[in-house]
């Protein structure tokens, strides 16, 4: 699953992988995007549960964000973690950053996850670099300029998906049997939570008509015990 907040870039990391990365590899591989978050709307909390669900269904999953993390990233980040999700933390972008800005942004995000991810996890790729202007100076004192398509950059967070496939795969197909079959578990426990709360209503109610009945016939009180205590 690919995740993370608006404009990000989760699609064309997506299209990136499916066309250069994923061919490479043995084992087939299917992508889900999920709904983008903290976009502050009213469909928001139905964005983060429809997230959740898809995050909580994959087997790996890429947390992917522009920059530095805001405290609403942190913790939902801290919520993957938790679930036993395995999580990469994707810092998409960073042709937009001078090189030392891109060292410390990275830097800052591994000592911000220390404890929840290792710091081969956080990766700095750039899916979809925007073009660059090229100006080169002629024999003649004449300048010309053009725009140039930058490639994408996706080499360590390949590595890192290709090292993961290699030696984690069964693990990754085990926990995440194991989340499906905890969920199962409560869905059967709430289900069968219902059926008990319906077939016991009606006594209840039996019960509640028959004392109010017996307090209504007895109107001293020891007779009110007496009859509460029958019943």
């Amino acid at each position: 699953a690919v995740t993370g907040g608006k404009s990000v870039g989760k699609t064309s990391l997506i299209q990136v992988l499916e066309s250069n990365w994923v061919p490479q590899q043995q084992q087939r591989l299917s992508w889900k995007e999920t709904p983008a978050l903290f976009v502050g709307t009213d469909t928001d909390v139905e964005s983060q549960t429809a997230a959740q669900a898809v995050v909580r269904r994959s087997d790996l999953v890429l947390f992917v964000t522009a920059g530095d993390l805001t405290d609403t990233e942190f913790q939902t980040l801290q919520q993957i973690t938790v679930a036993k999700v395995r999580t990469i933390l994707v810092f998409n972008k960073q042709d937009q950053y001078l090189p030392p800005e891109r060292a410390l942004v990275l830097q800052q995000l591994r000592q911000r996850m220390a404890g929840l991810l290792a710091a081969e996890d956080v990766v700095a790729i750039a899916s979809s670099p925007a073009p660059v202007k090229v100006r080169q100076h002629q024999p003649d004192a004449s300048v010309q300029e053009w725009i140039e398509q930058q490639t994408p950059d996706l080499t360590l967070l390949s590595e890192r998906l290709s090292l993961i496939l290699t030696q984690e795969w069964q693990q990754l197909v085990w926990a995440s049997t194991i989340r499906a079959a905890g969920a199962l578990k409560a869905e059967v426990k709430a289900q069968l939570n219902q059926v008990r709360r319906d077939r016991a209503l009606p006594v209840i109610e039996q019960y509640q008509w028959i004392a109010a009945a017996a307090t209504f016939d007895n109107p001293l009180p020891s007779l009110d015990l007496l009859a509460t205590a029958a019943i």
